[in-house]
């Protein structure tokens, strides 16, 4: 009976932890918009076309809100990522601070873009717009808008720093393939659905179930299924309460 309880409290204890990694990260980020201009920071400083391979080491959104500063990396790493965990596609991930196994990952869609998704998308009649660089003060509700979220990389290893709500879908199988919403399986051993920890833009973090974040369809398909919980992932929050 006893053990039970044991690994209980120790995933509670990892969550806790893994919550304080998000309050902190986004306080970075205040700091970061109050000497930018209010301009959140690009996820990937990179220019369309000209992919560079070492832009994903260096020069990606972690880097430009630490200031350079190698201390504050820790808060970087999820404690339930500690050891190499096996994706659903098989390929095996251990963390690293870069862009593409940090873990913890941005909602890069929505605050910056780069020029990945000029002009936007449609879903169900609903216009959401994909920005470079937003600014902090256009955020409608701040208690509602994720900014950084618990993310496993793409099946190919690549991207655990981006938060892509378009293809944000958990669901087996989504339509794009690529699961690039909250990760609600590491702080649930594995199992899905389960609980994802988010840090949201008035400062605040906090666990929320699968169902509470994630769209269950990618919106990118067009369906009004993907307008699901749209309104914790949109600063202008297109689509209302949906």
């Amino acid at each position: 009976m006893l053990l039970p309880a044991l690994a209980t409290a120790k995933q509670k204890a990892v969550r806790i932890s893994c919550l304080n990694n998000f309050k902190q990260i986004t306080l970075f980020t205040q700091l970061y918009t109050d000497d930018n201009s209010d301009l959140f920071p690009t996820c990937l400083n990179t220019t369309y076309g000209m992919w560079d391979a070492a832009d994903e080491a260096t020069n990606w959104w972690g880097n430009s809100i630490c200031g350079g500063g190698t201390n504050n990396y820790k808060s970087f790493h999820d404690p339930a990522v500690n050891n190499a965990i096996t994706l659903s596609s098989g390929a095996v991930w251990n963390w690293a601070f870069n862009f593409n196994l940090v873990g913890y990952g941005y909602n890069s869609f929505f605050l910056s873009c780069t020029p990945n998704a000029p002009g936007g998308t449609s879903v169900a009649g609903y216009k959401f717009l994909s920005s470079a660089n937003f600014k902090r003060s256009g955020i409608m509700h701040p208690v509602d808008c994720i900014v950084f979220g618990d993310k496993q990389p793409k099946p190919d290893l690549s991207a655990s720093a981006s938060l892509w709500w378009p293809n944000a879908s958990m669901h087996v199988t989504s339509s794009s393939g690529a699961y690039e919403g909250i990760d609600t399986t590491r702080h649930n051993g594995g199992k899905f659905p389960g609980v994802g920890n988010v840090g949201f833009s008035d400062g605040h973090a906090e666990a929320r179930k699968e169902s509470d974040i994630n769209p269950p369809v990618d919106p990118s398909g067009g369906s009004a299924q993907g307008l699901i919980n749209s309104q914790y992932w949109d600063p202008r929050q297109a689509a209302g309460a949906k």
